[in-house]
């Protein structure tokens, strides 16, 4: 990618695989990624619980977590201070990523959830710097898609678990 013009964000390798936030934080690209993908995250935690409860457990746990997202992120990142318009700006983005391939396996981050989130992301807030990513796969360990695997992973992992040990 340097051969191609674009400069690294981070030369460290220990940043690279396991930024801290508050690093992180400092960068223009943060609230924007942070808002879109806690809505990404809404929808599949909701995904996730309707593979694993009834439908009605579904929804209340769907509606508790993303109120409850919103009440933690109100005030943080780019979110309003009001956990009531946070909730609403999350649900508005949720719609980006409904009806997409998780992970298109022939060329990820090409028509799929991932490359959504990376395509909202490539242009800076003021429109005056072009962003790129490294997407790899889904075991490079200094890859977008290898994070974005464990997280959903992780999370459908959780989910499932907690509905079998409560009966939902």
């Amino acid at each position: 990618m340097e051969l191609a013009g674009f400069e690294s964000v981070r030369d460290d390798i220990v940043s690279l695989v396991a930024p801290s936030v508050s690093e992180m934080a400092n960068e223009s690209l943060f609230n924007s990624a942070y808002q879109i993908v806690v809505a990404f995250l809404c929808l599949y935690s909701a995904n996730a619980a309707h593979k694993s409860m009834r439908p009605e457990n579904a929804e209340e746990f769907s509606y508790a977590l993303d109120f409850s997202i919103a009440t933690m992120s109100a005030g943080r990142f780019g979110f309003h201070p009001e956990p009531r318009n946070v909730f609403e700006a999350i649900q508005e983005l949720r719609p980006n990523f409904v009806c997409q391939k998780m992970l298109n396996m022939e060329s990820i981050g090409r028509d799929d959830v991932l490359g959504t989130i990376l395509n909202q992301l490539k242009m800076s807030p003021d429109r005056q710097t072009r962003y790129a990513f490294v997407v790899g796969s889904k075991t490079l360990s200094l890859s977008c898609a290898a994070h974005f695997v464990q997280v959903i992973s992780e999370i459908s992992d959780h989910i499932k678990r907690c509905a079998q040990e409560v009966g939902w």
